[in-house]
């Protein structure tokens, strides 16, 4: 179970409590300036026309835990990890979940 049921139980909160977004971290991640806002504003508009669940950042210094978001626009991804990523709850529901 480890930290997919600590997930779904913290989505299903905020569900319950009307949020539509959550972002995820980890105890040592941190973000530069100005990059949550900026990978939430993508996720805003990448939400608005299309299926899409989550937007992630990138590592800014790897091994660090710092990640940096200064896209302005969506790649594909396979994989990526849970830390620094903003999920729209709505879409989560419709995957069944993290």
């Amino acid at each position: 179970m480890w930290i997919a049921k600590a997930l779904n139980k913290g989505c299903a909160l905020a569900s319950k409590d009307n949020y539509e977004w959550i972002l995820t971290m980890d105890q040592d991640s941190m973000f530069t300036p100005g990059s949550v806002e900026k990978l939430f504003n993508v996720a805003c508009n990448a939400s608005a026309g299309d299926d899409i669940a989550m937007v992630t950042a990138t590592h800014s210094e790897e091994g660090t835990g710092k990640f940096n978001y200064s896209k302005d626009e969506i790649t594909e991804v396979k994989r990526c990890i849970t830390s620094g990523t903003i999920i729209e709850i709505k879409n989560l529901e419709r995957c069944g979940r993290i």
